[in-house]
């Protein structure tokens, strides 16, 4: 593919282009061979090597420039238009861009376009028309009489083989034909494409399907199977292109309603019978049993027409006190006014008479289901209410909706509602089973604007840019998405009627869509997944590895993710995860972009994965794994020593705890053994004192006895 800096090239689940490369803009890229392209520039055609990216050969001549006339023959010969304005000859060059022939052109004609079917004729698409050639001889060719009936002095946008050797064939201002080459006719398909802008690009792919694109807005698909297609023709005339209501008459007419238009479209011949506009308001417009309308006119007044053939008769005016909201019927025929703050019953000599609702309801709307033609009235905060047997309302059983939008009641009695914001019930009130529907489920929104049912048993519903079909049989969901719904253009509450024939009409301000059930959608494939981009801080990760190492630092990621699908690729829905830090599964909704930050260390696999358009989540999941390093303090290194160094200080303080209790052993042994030396003298000075005593008492009388003894005996001798 290319952009403004030139080619780059898609491989390994990445881009690679060119570095350095100026501005370079590239025109067209043909394939060539299994090694070079062929491509136009802004100095005019190149021979590109697939590989380097690299240009080999060039052809270039004055006033060329971009060029997108350009083809490769199955000649293997370069049919390429000689400028890039106003260009009035063909130049044949050969796979080298060496020049082989020049074909002059009619000299009043602006060649556009250069094509080559399977009978080897190389179609020229001019302002003037068509031209043909004969691939091998380079002669001129008739036009066949049917093509060139229509083409005639029109400028021609776009020609395309299509369909089993028919073309495909858009004219300005008129629209896109199929041109059947066997039969030499033509059928206008698309009818409500008239290709009004300047320029078109169209596109065949594989399936038949038609991509277009204007080159400034966006581009429409047109699927080979129509599933859909869009009244936006209608709004061109009207004053507020904001549909508000849809209803088919008994003749099959669809009656349109804005708040300044009424129009009766005519959908057999897709023609506008009828259109009133007016400075004022219209309010709700209702078709009641007997195929009279009634339109609320400047919120006080009430119109009631009778019909035919798209034509309103005024019948009857009918004024009130108060706003009137909405326009309803019951199944006796009575016609019901919805007033601010009660109901106003036409009676059959044509006066009101009026109804309050229960104390304390504050309720929004009153709807007649058709075809029963049973009502049900609309609350703010306490559910939805019946119109009884009784001539009352009462609760719908115990079953509580917070913010109704719509209701449908299916043959079984089966309750479909849709809520502001909160998705999508079903109610059956035989067993009382509630079976809620969200995105979750695989729903595109939780904004449910209008539901209908098919005849087959469908459902159908619309979102705010949307409309979804629930498969009953199978609890299944499909998709249709109208491009026209985009870009701030929403769908109605309650803007929806079914065709006599079947087909399903939802309105807004994108126009109407038309939906028919009978035709079979395309079947939900499997969605790439690309992971586009990565920004870790401030810089942006090029180059996507197979796993992301980052530093300590780098703790807060973005991942960009998107689904590879250019029919619904801004409706998909998301979901991601990163395992590791997220304990499940997270609902992005459309959003492509998620934010981690203050991540810790450690491994991580970041996934995301895709719901297809029929509610199923893609089974191809995108994975990256992603390694946060730890910062130096917590390295494996870092903890190992962390460890030792308290195994060592646990060591060291457990050796002086022991030190000192053995130390404290000591001194209390020593202690103790002066306590018992001590004891050991004073029981030894015990001892010996008592021994001492006695002795003493002893000693002294023995020695002066012994003395008198002594003297005694001296005295004698």
């Amino acid at each position: 593919m290319s952009n403004e800096c030139g080619l780059c090239v898609w491989e390994n689940n990445r881009f690679r282009h060119l570095q350095q490369v100026g501005f370079n803009p590239i025109g067209r890229i043909l394939d060539l061979d299994r090694n070079s392209l062929i491509i136009t520039d802004r100095k005019g055609i190149a021979k590109v090597n697939k590989h380097t990216l690299k240009e080999e050969v060039y052809f270039s001549k004055e006033g060329m420039g971009i060029i997108r006339p350009i083809i490769i023959s199955s000649e293997q010969q370069i049919w390429t238009a000689n400028t890039q304005i106003h260009a009035n000859k063909i130049n044949i060059l050969n796979k080298d861009l060496k020049l082989l022939q020049t074909i002059s052109c009619p000299p009043d004609v602006s060649i556009q376009h250069l094509m080559e079917d399977k009978q080897k004729r190389m179609w020229v698409t001019t302002d003037q028309g068509l031209l043909c050639y004969d691939v091998r001889s380079k002669k001129r060719l008739e036009i066949p009489f049917s093509l060139n009936q229509l083409s005639r002095q029109k400028r021609i946008h776009f020609l395309q083989p299509y369909q089993q050797g028919g073309l495909l064939i858009g004219i300005a201002n008129e629209g896109i034909y199929y041109y059947n080459n066997q039969q030499d006719s033509l059928l206008h398909i698309h009818t409500h494409q008239k290709l009004k802008d300047k320029t078109y690009v169209c596109y065949i792919d594989s399936h038949n399907g038609i991509w277009l694109s204007n080159q400034k807005d966006d581009f429409q698909y047109y699927p080979a199977q129509l599933t859909y297609s869009n009244l936006s023709s209608v709004q061109e005339s009207m004053k507020d292109p904001f549909i508000k209501d849809l209803a088919f008459d008994q003749e099959g007419f669809l009656w349109i309603r804005s708040s300044k238009d009424i129009i009766c479209y005519n959908i057999q011949s897709d023609q506008i019978v009828s259109h009133w506009k007016t400075d004022l308001f219209f309010g709700n417009l209702f078709i009641d049993s007997r195929n009279d309308i009634w339109i609320i006119n400047n919120y006080l007044e009430v119109r009631q027409y009778s019909t035919q053939q798209g034509k309103l008769n005024l019948k009857r005016t009918y004024s009130f006190p108060n706003n009137v909201f909405s326009i309803s019927e019951d199944k006796s025929g009575r016609i019901w006014a919805t007033l601010s703050d009660r109901f106003a019953i036409l009676t059959p000599n044509g006066d009101f008479t009026y109804q309050y609702v229960p104390n304390g309801i504050s309720f929004s709307q009153l709807r007649t289901l058709k075809p029963t033609r049973s009502m049900i009235l609309f609350t703010i905060s306490n559910g939805i209410y019946k119109f009884g047997d009784d001539q009352q309302f009462i609760p719908l059983d115990s079953l509580f909706v917070a913010n109704p939008n719509t209701i449908t009641v299916d043959p079984k009695g089966t309750y479909w509602i849709g809520t502001y914001n909160t998705g999508f019930i079903k109610y059956i009130p035989q067993t009382h089973e509630i079976k809620r529907f969200d995105t979750t489920s695989g729903l595109i929104e939780n904004n449910i604007k209008s539901v209908i049912e098919d005849k087959n048993g469908n459902i159908w519903f619309s979102t705010s840019t949307h409309i979804t079909k629930y498969d009953v049989q199978n609890d299944i969901f499909s998709c249709v998405y109208d491009k026209r719904f985009t870009k701030g253009n929403l769908y109605g509450i309650n803007c929806c009627a079914i065709a006599p024939n079947g087909a399903i009409y939802f309105g807004g301000s994108g126009g109407i869509t038309v939906v028919y059930p009978d035709k079979q959608a395309e079947e939900a494939e499997e969605i790439p997944l690309n992971l586009d981009l990565v920004i870790v801080g401030n810089q942006v990760i090029r180059n996507l590895p197979d796993r992301l190492l980052l530093d300590y630092r780098d703790n807060m990621i973005t991942f960009w993710y998107s689904g590879l699908d250019f029919k619904y690729g801004a409706s998909l829905n998301y979901a991601y995860q990163l395992e590791g830090f997220d304990k499940k599964w997270i609902n992005a909704g459309t959003n492509k972009r998620v934010t981690y930050s203050n991540l810790p260390s450690g491994n991580y696999t970041f996934k995301v994965k895709v719901r297809k358009l029929n509610g199923e989540w893609g089974k191809n999941e995108l994975s990256m794994n992603i390694h946060i390093q730890p910062a130096p303090w917590k390295s494996p290194w870092a903890i190992t020593s962390y460890w030792l160094l308290g195994i060592a200080l646990t060591g060291l303080s457990i050796w002086i705890i022991v030190r000192w209790r053995v130390q404290q052993e000591r001194l209390a042994l020593a202690e103790r053994q002066k306590e018992m030396n001590q004891e050991h003298i004073d029981f030894v000075t015990n001892i010996s004192h008592e021994f001492r005593t006695p002795l003493s008492l002893t000693y002294a009388p023995l020695k002066e006895l012994v003395h008198n003894v002594w003297t005694k005996a001296a005295a004698n001798c």
